[in-house]
């Protein structure tokens, strides 16, 4: 049986101040309308005919489609609705938050995704089945509640796949909604990859994107290390980052691992 060499890599972030970072879930108490709204974002939009849901959700929930009354030459597709719908939700941003990155997360939303925040538009997303953010930081107000609007649409679309499939197309936000609290210069999520594993060495790369908004243009020194099932270090580097205002992507190499620990049914290692 091939064996395989799966990762989890510990990071741990050295600054000149100590990267703090939090999470807040929205699931709860959002309001939802389903159909077309002209302005749907708007603060004074008239919240009238709105319900309370809370998140995962879908529109189609109640929806029928097994009762096709004899002519199985129709899609199933035409049983369900397809069409956009609306949520809203209001959030309190803390003074405190204001020397933060403010990333609004989504897990999941099928299938076209506008967001907007305090009626400005942040962004689209297009496609279900991939999970997106937004930076929100130059949207928000500080000390006070703001507004998230976010209009769906799972309309059917020939530009974006699934056309046809064994199962439907719901549409809504469908999975977990974070509001993720970085430190201005911040690490986004790592691609991890391990060249050429086998029992004999198995090599550590992994790709990292620092985001600097602090304007200080200082250094900034990481340390990335593998470790064990019993967290004993295999192997450890140190990298000094130098970046400028934006995004900024290094590869790093972090080295070789001597005789692994290849993961199987039966031995099932993990770093």
């Amino acid at each position: 049986m091939k064996k395989l060499l799966p990762l989890v890599v510990l990071f741990l972030i050295v600054q000149a101040s100590a990267q703090t970072r939090s999470t807040e879930t929205l699931n709860d108490n959002w309001l939802f309308k389903k159909g077309k709204i002209e302005n749907g974002f708007r603060l004074d939009l008239v919240e009238s005919g709105f319900q309370k849901v809370n998140l995962p959700h879908t529109y189609n929930v109640s929806d029928f489609f097994d009762d096709r009354r004899g002519d199985d030459s129709l899609d199933i597709t035409y049983y369900y609705y397809r069409g956009p719908s609306w949520y809203r939700k209001r959030v309190f941003i803390e003074e405190s938050d204001r020397n933060k990155r403010l990333i609004l997360h989504f897990e999941g939303v099928n299938a076209v995704s506008n967001v907007w925040v305090n009626q400005k538009f942040v962004g689209e997303h297009i496609g279900g089945y991939s999970e997106f953010q937004f930076d929100i930081t130059d949207f928000v107000e500080y000390n006070k509640t703001n507004l998230i609007a976010v209009e769906v649409d799972n309309s059917y679309n020939y530009d974006i796949p699934p056309h046809r499939a064994d199962y439907t197309m719901y549409g809504g936000i469908y999975r977990d909604v974070y509001l993720h609290k970085f430190n201005k210069t911040y690490f986004e999520r790592p691609l991890i990859t391990v060249k050429n594993p086998s029992a004999q060495s198995a090599s550590v790369s992994v790709k990292v994107t620092l985001t600097e908004h602090s304007g200080k243009h200082g250094k900034y020194k990481a340390v990335f290390r593998a470790a064990g099932s019993e967290n004993d270090t295999v192997l450890e580097m140190t990298r000094e980052f130098s970046p400028s205002v934006g995004k900024n992507e290094y590869v790093i190499d972090i080295g070789t691992m001597a005789n692994p620990k290849l993961w199987s049914p039966d031995t099932p290692n993990l770093y």
